[in-house]
């Protein structure tokens, strides 16, 4: 289960703030990017669904372990049967090389290196908006708008370079091994096509 946390937090990652019950061109926008470039295995109506579940427990305040607990229930309830099967058979996989806290620990490391700053602003943003008196409605609409500026093809490439080295440096292995057994559920071939990773 720890897996298909990590994945649907890799898969949803860049809609840590997002609107449940509120119909934005700008939250389609961003979940069509992360489909086009990152994750096709979750349909739009699954994202939609997950997000709108997490978003009514998100505020300034929520932890990453809270993240972690809220993207569990919400990938658990948003995923078919197969889907769940098919991660654990990953995650099966995955532990016939280490525990999975070893690739889990460095994909959270590399995501949280590249998205701190990012995630930083969001809060401060939703704290600024919060106490100008703006509506909670405001609130995400602006941080789709930050999403979606800030989810550039180029950055979107850099942080999949930086993963991908993260993983090399660890153990030149890894990387190899996800890739052969996550190709259905990542779109490597089309984030390899980004950019050059240097």
């Amino acid at each position: 289960m720890k897996w298909m946390a990590i994945l649907i937090s890799f898969c949803i990652l860049m809609h840590e703030v997002n609107c449940a019950g509120f119909v934005f061109p700008l939250k389609t926008k961003v979940i069509g990017k992360f489909s086009q470039w990152i994750c096709s295995w979750l349909s739009q109506a699954q994202y939609v669904q997950i997000i709108d579940q997490i978003e009514p427990q998100l505020n300034e305040n929520t932890e990453i372990g809270d993240m972690k607990t809220m993207l569990i229930s919400a990938a658990m309830s948003a995923t078919s049967l197969s889907q769940k099967l098919a991660i654990a058979g990953i995650g099966t996989k995955f532990m016939t090389k280490a525990t999975l806290d070893v690739p889990i620990g460095i994909l959270a490391t590399a995501l949280g290196n590249n998205l701190a700053a990012f995630v930083n602003q969001m809060v401060e943003m939703y704290v600024n908006y919060q106490d100008a008196g703006k509506t909670r409605e405001r609130i995400f609409q602006r941080g789709y708008k930050m999403i979606d500026m800030f989810m550039t093809q180029k950055r979107v490439s850099t942080i999949y370079c930086r993963i991908k080295k993260a993983f090399d440096a660890k153990d030149a292995t890894w990387w190899p091994f996800i890739t052969s057994n996550l190709g259905a559920q990542i779109k490597f071939s089309t984030l390899d096509g980004l950019g050059t990773c240097v």
